[in-house]
């Protein structure tokens, strides 16, 4: 699943023309992660997941894993893939960030990426809960 990600951003790497490096500095995640927002904002999406897939690769940035989730969830810059995105949604909530719930829980509401089923009721229940458990752990 993740060889399709690494084959595109490695030939994409290869025909960019500037480094990277020369950008952020990679050893500082929030600055990493400020950069790729930025690209992101500025629609130049393909320099965003450059940054982004090289962020994750660094470490656990959960808003490196969001923003690269929904950037693949929609096919922005890289190629669409619902199942990577929802791995790297997965990545984010494990990494720390509750509110990555809330994309997982719109791609069940609106059936994008998910087939629409009688257990979707049940599924957006658990994770609502789920939601819900992790925001009041972050709380106390």
């Amino acid at each position: 699943m993740y060889k399709s990600i690494l084959i595109i951003l490695l030939s994409s790497l290869l025909l960019n023309a500037f480094s990277l490096k020369d950008k952020y500095d990679l050893g500082d995640m929030n600055a990493g992660y400020k950069y790729a927002k930025q690209e992101f904002d500025k629609k130049n999406y393909e320099n965003s997941a450059q940054i982004l897939f090289e962020l994750i690769q660094k470490g656990n940035n959960p808003e490196a894993f969001r923003l690269f989730g929904y950037q693949i969830e929609f096919g922005l810059g890289i190629e669409q893939d619902c199942k990577v995105a929802s791995s790297m949604y997965f990545n984010s909530i494990k990494s720390g960030d509750c509110s990555t719930y809330k994309d997982i829980i719109r791609m069940v509401r609106t059936n994008h990426c998910i087939k629409k089923s009688k257990n979707n009721k049940r599924t957006l229940d658990g994770l609502d809960r789920s939601y819900q458990k992790c925001k009041n752990k972050k709380i106390l």
